[in-house]
This record gives structure tokens, C-alpha cells and sequence, in this order.
């Protein structure tokens, strides 16, 4: 196992004043796009134990997956995917999608209040996407305005 492919981080996810406990731990990496296949589990303590949820993402990254949204207490996570998808304005191809979820009550749950995102995959997202991988990403590539819901 790599040294980076497991983390431990605590925060107040829901905005309850608990802390919560994440653990990030990397399935699996992809050749070709270099794809990073993630498995995100979050724990809270609950009267006589710990419950949680695990969620599938792909790129994850603590700086750019975890969002802290303006005037809300707690953190979204962003639930990327690489899928094939096609857009009546932007046309066929490779897409990153990211839908918004919050931890609450032990489950991860889509918000209903924020749209799913999507950016095409091309030349400069490629580009920017190598250069931020590690840093902000996926986060960063979704306020591109090449990203729409």
C-alpha cells in the first residue's frame, strides 16, 4: 500500500457540532488518464456506537473534494465520476461529473439544492488537470466556466 493511499481526517461534516471521523482509502489507480479510484467512509458517534456511510469517488483529493459552502455550517463532498455522456450544446465525449452530498444523519445524501456539475474533457482540462491533480483539483476544475450544471 502507498504511503498517501489512506487518511484519517476529523471534522464537523453536518454542521451539529460533532466531529466526525473520514477515511479516504485508494482502491485503485488507473493507467492511461491516470484515474484514482477512492473509497471515502465517514463515521459519527451515535449514543451506544459509531455509524457511517462509504462513498465511491474518483480523484479524490483532501484540498479539492471536501467544499465548505458560504454561510452553511458543515462540508459537502463532492462525488466525482468520469463518465461518457453526451450534451445537446457541448456534444459527446469524456465528462467529469460531480454531484454534492452531505453527511447527515450516518448517510451520505445528495443535496437536492445544488445541481450536478459537469466539464467535458479536452485539451485544457486536460492540461489544467495535470497541473492540479494534487493540489485543488477536482474542485478548481469545476468553477471553470466550461463547467455547467
Amino acid at each position: 500500500m502507498l504511503f498517501d493511499s489512506v487518511e484519517v481526517l476529523s471534522g464537523d461534516l453536518d454542521g451539529d457540532g460533532s466531529v466526525e471521523i473520514v477515511v479516504p482509502i485508494l482502491m485503485s489507480s488507473g493507467n492511461g488518464m491516470g484515474v484514482s479510484y477512492w473509497s471515502v467512509l465517514a463515521v459519527s458517534p451515535s449514543g451506544t456506537g459509531w455509524y457511517g456511510d462509504t462513498v465511491e469517488v474518483e480523484d479524490y483529493n483532501t484540498n479539492g473534494s471536501w467544499v465548505a459552502p458560504a454561510g452553511e455550517k458543515g462540508c459537502d463532498l463532492l462525488e466525482t465520476k468520469w463518465v461518457w455522456h453526451y450534451d445537446a450544446s457541448r456534444g459527446a465525449g469524456l465528462y467529469l461529473t460531480a454531484a454534492w452530498l452531505r453527511f447527515s444523519s450516518n448517510d451520505f445524501e445528495p443535496r437536492a439544492d445544488r445541481p450536478i456539475l459537469r466539464r467535458r474533457y479536452l485539451g485544457s482540462f486536460e492540461a489544467e488537470r495535470g497541473r492540479t491533480a494534487t493540489t485543488t483539483g477536482p474542485f478548481s476544475w469545476l468553477l471553470s466556466p466550461q463547467a455547467h450544471p
